[in-house]
């Protein structure tokens, strides 16, 4: 039986480099916009929850934000229809 031989390049054989690692991408996956999502965690860590509570408070209002399009039959757009209203007026 014939023994294995390891390929003369292992690293490039076996696993490509990690884009993160290198740095390669940091203008891609650095540091995201600010988003309404992150100001209301922020605002939960700020009244001293802890990281489990913040994002369980997130995810009940993003729960909410979805049952109310899906209940009103409307797509999704950042800006609440109240202020669309406001400003159309």
């Amino acid at each position: 039986m014939p023994e294995h031989v390891a390929p003369a390049q292992p690293d490039a054989i076996l696993a490509p480099p990690c884009p993160r690692r290198k740095g390669q991408f940091n203008g891609m996956t650095g540091f995201p916009a600010p988003t309404p999502s992150k100001a209301f965690y922020q605002r939960k860590r700020d009244e001293n929850k802890v990281h489990a509570r913040a994002l369980l408070a997130l995810a009940r209002r993003l729960v909410d934000v979805l049952w109310a399009l899906l209940r009103d039959n409307r797509v999704y757009s950042p800006v609440p229809p109240s202020q669309v209203i406001a400003t159309a007026a």
